[in-house]
């Protein structure tokens, strides 16, 4: 049975909703290169009694990993394009060495320039590293995905349901589980 156009129509404008929510809450910090260039951030001391400097200094060691990561990759031999704030690598690694060695010269300087600009000491940087694996759930983030995999599952299953017939079963647990992949 096909799906009314209306009905198509409605979905997409929902579908288009829902991206651009989920592009305008993901926080994409402002300046990130290719070459080891620290982005301008307000200077502060830092109190790391305070959870919201603690979390301010997380921010800062995400983002300078982040571009020792993508300086790195650079100086391998990678061919870095950047798309709606998402990087991919393209092309081969000439230089995997060159890259590690540059990524991690280029790390301990920018966590020296952080701790210069919020008056923090490397055992102060290193003591809240472990903490960036706690990221938590992020909603703003989280709810716009999940809603758009129900809506694409749902919109697959009503795919496959016009592709077989009720006596083909196994054909539709076949095609699912291709399809999921």
């Amino acid at each position: 049975m096909p799906i009314p156009r209306r009905s198509l129509a409605g979905q997409w404008l929902f579908f288009v909703a829902l991206a651009s929510l989920s592009i305008t809450s993901c926080s994409q910090r402002g300046a990130l290169n290719f070459s080891c260039q620290w982005v301008d951030t307000a200077a502060f001391p830092i109190d790391l009694r305070s959870e919201a400097h603690a979390r301010h200094l997380m921010d800062d060691i995400r983002a300078a990993e982040e571009l020792a990561i993508r300086y790195g990759d650079r100086l391998a031999g990678w061919r870095l394009i950047e798309t709606f704030g998402v990087v991919s690598r393209h092309g081969g690694v000439r230089n995997r060495d060159a890259g590690r060695r540059a990524q991690q010269e280029c790390t301990s300087t920018l966590l020296r320039t952080i701790g210069s600009t919020h008056a923090v000491t490397e055992a102060h940087i290193n003591s809240v590293r472990p903490r960036l694996r706690e990221r938590g759930l992020d909603l703003p983030v989280t709810i716009p995905v999940v809603l758009i995999m129900l809506l694409a599952v749902r919109r697959f299953s009503r795919w496959l349901s016009t592709r077989f017939e009720a006596d083909e079963r196994l054909g539709w647990l076949v095609a699912t589980f291709l399809g999921s992949f």
